[in-house]
């Protein structure tokens, strides 16, 4: 009959999820609205099928770089930052360490806060460092 769709077997659901949550990088919300579903339901649905879902931090570091949240950006680490123990390498690792989150294939560090100045502080001095570098 026109204007019916049928449901997809379920196995071909599963995959699709799977695609476009893991590979596609969708969020639940995205999903969702593809599908015209809530974002509950997506999520009943991939815990149904064993799907992992990613972590909070790992969403939010996606999130930021499909440029999600206005504003907001993430940036790449200066590893040789933390090379050499300096006050402003101690005081940058205080803050991710209290403010801050690793990823678990330690890969990625968010430090998530709210006060601009103090993260216009961190990033200013991470670049300083890399300027010293630079010369």
């Amino acid at each position: 009959m026109p204007g019916v769709t049928r449901p997809l077997p379920l196995e071909d659901l599963k995959n699709q999820l799977s695609v476009m949550y893991h590979r596609e990088g969708m969020s639940l919300g995205d999903i969702a609205e593809r599908f015209g579903v809530s974002r509950t339901a997506i999520h009943r649905r991939m815990r149904q099928f064993g799907i992992r879902a990613r972590s909070r931090s790992e969403s939010r570091i996606l999130s930021l770089r499909q440029g999600k949240f206005p504003g907001m950006s993430a940036h790449s680490l200066n590893e040789k930052f933390f090379r050499s123990w300096t006050r402003e390498m101690a005081y940058v690792l205080g803050l991710m360490l209290t403010n801050g989150c690793v990823s678990k294939d330690l890969q990625t560090v968010t430090l998530a806060m709210n006060d601009r100045e103090l993260l216009e502080k961190v990033r200013g001095f991470i670049r300083e460092k890399l300027r010293d570098k630079a010369e």
